[in-house]
């Protein structure tokens, strides 16, 4: 059987603290949607993840004090 790889979403994870948890579950193997409102600050911290712990990455640009934007990051 294989293991399961788990995913985390990571509101603000483009800076700060929130880029700290980000590099901290990527570094434990998990996979990570780093959602925040600057995009292209989003990528960059996907791109550092995916290149140096071999991890996955998304970047969603969003605002969680809109609602519209929480429907996105919500499971279907």
């Amino acid at each position: 059987m294989s293991e399961r790889v788990k995913t985390a979403i990571v509101t603000g994870g483009n800076s700060g603290i929130g880029e700290s948890i980000v590099r901290a579950l990527a570094a434990r193997g998990m996979n990570v949607v780093v959602a925040g409102r600057r995009q292209e600050e989003n990528l960059r911290v996907v791109r550092y993840i995916e290149s140096e712990c071999g991890v996955k990455g998304l970047a969603v640009e969003a605002d969680v004090s809109n609602t519209s934007h929480r429907k996105i990051l919500r499971r279907p």
